[in-house]
């Protein structure tokens, strides 16, 4: 029970120390390479920014809540200590981008690009990722709560200590994907490619069919019942 403890502990994700007190900044305000420290950036959600001249971003210990960044393409992002909210980064992006404990909360995310992002104490809840592009993405003391990453690419990803709870994982790409301590639960597998090359992986017990079949396919094992005549199974040994 100690060490089951100890295990727990060890995967908790840490949440962003967002600053007691915000100022309120205007993205539409926001230039190229700007520091943005304790604020709260909102957004009316109508109208995607004007970003064009944007490509370096930092955003540490602030909160951002229904901006929409649809398709910004950002070269290097940080994110750290953030809480992000009901936003909207669908078609966004996101090369080398950079984030250590944040909170994504009802976000939309579908179509997102962000191969080699360094995730950190990073949590996902109720996002829309169908399709994402995380190839070689390194998630590290991360949690992916009921979210749909349906058709999302994450061949080549590193994911460490981390957990997808409940998660739509149908036709996700996890080929030559680096597991250590990777939990499962709840989350549906249907023709999701890589499972057979999955190692140190959690799953419950209801997801050992989903898990089987790949692991029986790549290793040409099948199963038939009918495969000797009723002569040969009934003969002596």
């Amino acid at each position: 029970m100690a060490s089951r403890s100890r295990a727990v502990r060890a995967r908790r994700v840490e949440g962003p120390r967002v600053a007691e007190e915000l100022e309120p900044v205007d993205g539409g305000a926001v230039a190229d390479g700007d520091l943005l420290d304790g604020v709260l950036w909102s957004g009316d959600g109508d109208e995607p920014l004007g970003w064009e001249s944007v490509r370096e971003l930092q955003v540490t210990a602030s909160r951002l809540r229904g901006v929409r960044l649809t398709g910004v393409e950002l070269d290097d992002l940080t994110l750290v200590d953030t809480a992000i909210d009901g936003c909207e980064l669908s078609g966004a992006v996101l090369s080398g981008a950079r984030a250590e404990r944040v909170a994504f909360t009802d976000c939309r995310m579908a179509g997102l690009v962000a191969a080699d992002l360094k995730a950190r104490h990073v949590r996902f809840s109720n996002c829309l990722l169908t399709g994402a592009w995380l190839r070689a993405a390194s998630f590290d003391h991360c949690e992916l709560v009921d979210c749909d990453l349906t058709g999302a690419d994450l061949s080549g990803a590193r994911l460490v200590a981390t957990r997808l709870v409940r998660c739509r994982l149908d036709h996700a790409d996890l080929s030559a994907a680096h597991a250590d301590d990777l939990a499962l639960h709840g989350s549906t597998l249907d023709g999701t490619k890589g499972l057979a090359e999955l190692r140190k992986v959690i799953i419950a017990s209801d997801q050992l069919v989903d898990v089987a079949l790949p692991l029986l396919a790549a290793h040409q094992i099948r199963i038939d019942d009918d495969y000797l005549s009723p002569d040969e199974s009934e003969a002596s040994p």
